[in-house]
């Protein structure tokens, strides 16, 4: 399956015009828990976690924002909306990936020439978040979602900055600019309290 896979991604669809076009694909309207199946965030999510968008400089941040705002405020949390916005933070701090979000395979050899002038993916401006958590007619999903982001790359820059760049190719580039911590204008923005008081509301969601 394999052998099947890397033909047809390799020979039939290129890797570079898949992750584009993936990013084309229209978020899905009111994602929330109920939906099932195949979606494309799937997609979305796996071909971030391969480095296939870093690899190729395929920007996602537009996409990802649009998913997550997009998220159905009557319905528990989709899986996929944490897990995609916890593997983004990863590669918006580290381009190759970090082992808090199983990104701990290494890259092909014949990859490794592109990932050794990887840089971070843009990230979610501090625009992008105040503009979430100050509307007033956002959804709490929608805030929750944007605070946990913020948390996934503030502990991610941290661990950056106590442990230094991990490598996965061997005499990689180290020097990738890791994002400046964020500032004291998000960090006040951010609704605790009353993210706290709905997760005790709705524990199960």
């Amino acid at each position: 399956m394999k052998r099947v896979r890397d033909i047809c991604v390799q020979r039939v669809i290129p890797e570079a015009a898949l992750a584009s076009q993936a990013l084309e694909v229209p978020v899905t309207p009111a994602l929330g828990a109920r939906l099932a199946g195949s979606l494309p965030i799937h997609c979305v999510h796996a071909l971030m976690r391969s480095r296939a968008l870093v690899k190729h400089g395929v920007p996602a941040r537009a996409w990802v924002l649009q998913q997550t705002l997009a998220a159905d405020p009557e319905d528990a949390v989709h899986a996929m909306l944490p897990a995609l916005l916890r593997v983004f933070a990863d590669f918006v701090v580290e381009p190759l990936g970090t082992a808090e979000s199983d990104n701990v395979h290494p890259p092909r050899v014949e990859d490794q020439g592109a990932f050794r002038r990887a840089v971070p993916m843009a990230g979610l401006s501090e625009d992008d978040i105040t503009d979430v958590l100050l509307a007033p007619t956002q959804p709490h999903t929608v805030r929750c979602l944007a605070v946990y982001y913020v948390l996934c790359v503030a502990a991610n820059i941290r661990r950056r900055t106590l442990r230094g760049r991990p490598s996965f190719i061997a005499g990689g580039d180290k020097g990738a600019p890791c994002p400046r911590p964020w500032s004291a204008r998000v960090m006040q923005a951010l609704p605790v309290k009353q993210v706290l008081r709905v997760m005790q509301q709705h524990p199960v969601s």
